[in-house]
């Protein structure tokens, strides 16, 4: 086993010994988990992907899942009788699609609900929201997380409609450097 020695500011050791009591006196493995978890992260930002968060499961008990990628797009459309179906679709650090629907039950009476289709609400998200996804202002729906390899295996599984816009997407890279 290699020996490192590493040296810690005075102001630095009430964290590295609450890490080593945390890690039951296991401060070389606390410190590996760390770096591996920094080492990740890193690479993926690098790479143009981002930590991303869902919540799956129906509410009131709702659980996380947590994976990098990057969203291709958002896409949402009435559903039943009154309610609305949002997707998020992301491309995975592996290459893979990982679909984010919410099932959203009619909160608006009648038929108002339709203002908030994708054509209503395509300038308003992208304007007086921007950045905070659509699913997450109105978190009270059923959530599933669902990973296709390729856009072929999401066919039945999600709107015809939706890969369409994915197929004119394309396989662009989650983050071009500009030199301009």
């Amino acid at each position: 086993m290699a020996n490192k020695t590493i040296y810690v500011a005075d102001d630095d050791l009430p964290l590295y010994e609450q890490a080593q009591a945390l890690a039951d006196g296991n401060l070389s493995g606390a410190i590996a988990r760390a770096l591996r978890k920094f080492v990740q992260s890193e690479t993926a930002h690098r790479e143009g992907f981002e930590e991303v968060v869902v919540r799956v499961g129906p509410p009131g008990s709702q659980r996380k899942k947590r994976f990098y990628g990057y969203r291709i797009t958002e896409w949402r459309h009435p559903h039943g009788d009154s309610g609305m179906e949002i997707f998020a679709v992301y491309r995975t650090r592996k290459g893979h699609y990982a679909v984010h629907r919410v099932e959203m039950p009619s909160w608006l009476p009648g038929p108002m609900h339709r203002l908030f289709d994708d054509a209503w609400l395509g300038g308003l998200a992208s304007r007086a929201w921007k950045g905070v996804p659509f699913e997450q202002w109105f978190p009270s729906g059923t959530a599933k997380l669902d990973v296709y390899q390729t856009l072929d295996e999401m066919d039945g599984h999600v709107p015809p409609d939706l890969i369409a816009r994915l197929r004119d997407h394309g396989d662009e890279p989650p983050m071009e450097d500009l030199d301009i």
